[in-house]
C-alpha cells in the first residue's frame, strides 16, 4: 500500500525535464534547443555549467520567431539572458503557450556545455498587498464582533 502512494506521489510531480544534454558550442558562435510548450502559465527553468574549456557562455530565452532576426545577425529580443559566465540559472515564467529556443552563446573560445531544462506546471503562488492584508484582518475582526456581539445580547435575552 505505501508503495502504490509513493508511485502516485512520484506520478504527481509538476515539474519535467526537457534537456538534459551536454553541447559543444564552437568559439564566438552559438547553438539553440528548441522548447514547444503548450500549457499555460509554466516556468521555464535552465541550469547550465561549462565542463570543459576555459571561456564562458551566455544562456538567452527568446521566442522562436527572435531566432530568425539571431540568424540574420540582428540582436534578439531577449525575453530572460545572464551576462557571459561559467555557470548559472535563467528562469522564466511564460504566460502564453509557443514555440521558444534557448540559445547558448561562447565569448571567444570553445566550449562544452551541461544544459538542464525544466518546465513547471505549478501555479505561482501570490500574495496580497500589505493594504490588503491589513483589510482583511480588520474586515474580520468586524464580521467577529458583531457576530459575538448579536449572540451575546440574544443569550442574554434569553436569560432574563
Amino acid at each position: 500500500m505505501n508503495l502504490l502512494l509513493f508511485m502516485l506521489l512520484l506520478l504527481s510531480s509538476s515539474q519535467v525535464l526537457l534537456v538534459d544534454e551536454v553541447y559543444t558550442i564552437p568559439a564566438a558562435d552559438w547553438r539553440f534547443v528548441e522548447l514547444v510548450l503548450q500549457q499555460q502559465r509554466s516556468k521555464v527553468v535552465c541550469d547550465f555549467r561549462v565542463i570543459s574549456g576555459s571561456g564562458s557562455v551566455r544562456v538567452v530565452f527568446i521566442s522562436l520567431r527572435e531566432l530568425q532576426s539571431l540568424r540574420l545577425g540582428t540582436r534578439p529580443q531577449a525575453l530572460e539572458s545572464r551576462p557571459f559566465q561559467t555557470a548559472g540559472k535563467v528562469e522564466k515564467q511564460i504566460e502564453v503557450p509557443g514555440h521558444y529556443a534557448m540559445i547558448i552563446e561562447s565569448l571567444r573560445e570553445p566550449a562544452r556545455v551541461q544544459l538542464r531544462v525544466n518546465v513547471d506546471f505549478s501555479p505561482e503562488v501570490g500574495y496580497l498587498s500589505r493594504e490588503r492584508q491589513l483589510a482583511v484582518i480588520v474586515i474580520s475582526f468586524a464580521v467577529f464582533f458583531a457576530i459575538v456581539t448579536y449572540s451575546a445580547r440574544r443569550l442574554l435575552k434569553a436569560i432574563r
